[in-house]
């Protein structure tokens, strides 16, 4: 009896230590992952343009390939705007900004593009679109290849629109536009929008075979996107866009917390603990927009999650996943061979 109530308050504080540490260890977890499946689509995309550009990929993670030079992006936004928004990806600041780099990357996307014309949201006759379609299924909402990401098309597009501010390139700006164009062209178009009555949703994972599950985080920086083109290419289109995205945002975020956690999207997936800080500090970004307290609030509720470790037991239960259990699994061993030296030492003593 003994034996497994030591047993199970190591797993309590093997959980809880997770709870507090899951950001800093995932990527760990990947680096694990990676090594023994080998690369994938989205780790060769961190290797950067200037070496895939010599390899011999069909395709290459288009979101993955625009945030190895984010930081530089944002940079440019910063240095031609008298607004910025307070970063909310660190992680991929700390790089010294890579103009070269830039270019490389937005003429690799230029390059890989798909182009077609459909017909925007609220408009009789058809824009030109530069879209990039994924060429992967995605198991989790069953949606197969291919498929388009509102949160790629962003990633992507402000790459463009970084592109033009370094070179005054019109290019880039024609592609750019082209990019966000995908944004409002519905779903069933093969697009991303989804609308409301008051509001527009920008998917994460759209195909019109799929039901749409509305991803917070994907939503929200696809609004990023907007954002930045509104600012240096006014238009009412982007800051209809941006606005509407905004609205539909108020209106659903509490649908997004669950008893202790935030939700990854509405089809009842639980964030990770990397996503759920994301949710809190876009959240707290985009509260400056809002007219009440609506997004404060949420952001504000769902910071309060991080302080007691309920969510790590909600989500062991109700939704484990691989990554949980590898990390709960190693700091059970860990802390379980820590208390076994502890108690095999005190024995030696007594013994002696």
């Amino acid at each position: 009896m003994k034996k497994l109530v030591v047993a199970f308050l190591i797993f309590i504080c093997s959980a809880i230590t997770v709870h507090y540490l899951e950001d800093d260890l995932l990527p760990y977890v990947v680096e694990l992952k990676t090594f023994i499946s080998g690369d994938q689509p989205f780790t060769s995309a961190l290797k950067g343009c200037n070496q895939i550009q010599g390899e011999a990929k069909d395709w290459i993670h288009p979101a993955t390939l625009s945030l190895t030079v984010y930081g530089t992006a944002q940079t440019i936004f910063e240095q031609n705007s008298s607004q910025s928004l307070r970063e909310v990806l660190p992680a991929y600041r700390d790089k010294a900004p890579d103009f070269e780099e830039l270019i490389c990357v937005a003429d690799y996307l230029k390059a890989h593009s798909k182009e077609f014309e459909g017909t925007l949201h609220g408009d009789s006759e058809k824009s030109k679109v530069l879209a990039f379609p994924y060429n992967m299924d995605k198991p989790l909402y069953e949606m197969k290849a291919p498929w388009v990401s509102g949160l790629a098309q962003s990633f992507a597009g402000q790459v463009m629109l970084a592109a033009y501010l370094r070179t005054e390139d019109e290019s880039y700006l024609d592609a750019a536009r082209s990019i966000a164009n995908l944004l409002f062209l519905p779903i069933s178009e093969g697009g991303v929008l989804v609308t409301f009555d008051d509001g527009f949703w920008y998917e994460e994972y759209a195909s019109p075979n799929s039901k749409p599950p509305l991803v917070l985080n994907g939503h929200l920086l696809s609004l990023d996107f907007l954002y930045w083109m509104n600012e240096f290419d006014r238009s009412d289109r982007w800051k209809t866009g941006f606005d509407k995205g905004l609205e539909s945002v108020k209106d659903k975020i509490e649908d997004f917390h669950s008893f202790a956690w935030s939700y990854y999207d509405l089809d009842g997936n639980l964030a990770n603990g990397k996503y759920h800080r994301f949710h809190i500090r876009q959240l707290e970004r985009y509260s400056d927009f809002d007219g009440g307290d609506v997004l404060k609030v949420a952001s504000t509720q769902m910071r309060n999650d991080l302080f007691l470790p309920l969510a790590i037991f909600e989500r062991l239960i109700f939704q484990p996943t691989n990554h949980l259990f590898l990390l709960v699994g190693g700091f059970t061993v860990l802390y379980g061979f820590a208390v076994w030296l502890i108690f095999y030492g005190v024995r030696s003593r007594i013994s002696v």
